[in-house]
């Protein structure tokens, strides 16, 4: 044993290597999966602190809200949500980048409108 040892630990140790690897493969692809049929997305619009709108990701659609303080567009589109068009002074909510997982958000504070991604059935 002491000439083959080494090389047999070694052995082990690959094939060890190998089969958590894979587990994670199994794991991850698993979580991919269920997460991309078991989830549905939509954006929630909230107006100041009260929500006004809830809108799934998965439909088309170009909505205007307008407030006291001006207006905000947001398109959904290819599971995708951004506001496109603003007539607030800084345009921050209109160069934020789309939004298209859980959590996200695109805020507008001049016109105290916020639009975040959430999970539902």
């Amino acid at each position: 044993c002491r000439k083959n040892c080494g090389s047999a630990v070694k052995k082990y140790d690959l094939v060890l290597i190998a089969v958590v690897l894979l587990a994670a493969a199994i794991f991850l692809g698993n979580r991919i999966i269920a997460g991309n049929q078991g989830s549905h997305l939509y954006a929630q619009v909230v107006m100041g602190r009260e929500v006004i709108d809830e809108l799934p990701l998965d439909t088309p659609i170009v909505k205007t809200y307008k407030t006291d303080e001006g207006y905000n567009t947001i398109v959904i589109e290819a599971g995708k949500c951004q506001i496109s068009e603003a007539d607030c002074f800084n345009q921050i909510c209109v160069n934020s980048s789309a939004i298209s997982k859980a959590g996200e958000s695109i805020v507008c504070m001049p016109h105290k409108i916020a639009v975040t991604l959430v999970e539902g059935e």
